[in-house]
């Protein structure tokens, strides 16, 4: 018995046939990027990530861009530990001479 070769059908025809989620297309979903990247859009490669630029960090999962790491000096603290591309920079104690800034 000779077997006949599969129909050809169309990609459209497949996609009818996969589960719902992954038939949709991929842009409505916004982009993700791990901790330490933030998206960068490439010309005619859609969304892309990078690392988080010098002083910048990115701790969880998301599409929004690095922010900047705090700075401890502008609060009158010391810096306990410095910041990383995933952690803000920790701030400790007052530094000396400094009295606590109470937040408004």
């Amino acid at each position: 018995m000779k077997l006949s070769p599969p129909p050809h059908w169309p990609l459209s025809c497949f996609l009818m046939l996969l589960p719902w989620p992954l038939a949709m297309p991929t842009s409505t979903t916004p982009w993700q990027c791990p901790p330490g990247e933030e998206p960068e859009l490439a010309p005619g490669q859609g969304a892309l990530c990078r690392a988080c630029p010098p002083g910048t960090f990115s701790a969880a999962w998301g599409s929004r861009p690095c922010q900047s790491h705090s700075r401890c000096s502008l609060r009158g603290r010391l810096e306990a530990r410095a910041g990383t591309v995933t952690q803000d920079t920790l701030c400790g104690d007052c530094r000396p001479g400094e009295q606590p800034r109470l937040r408004g």
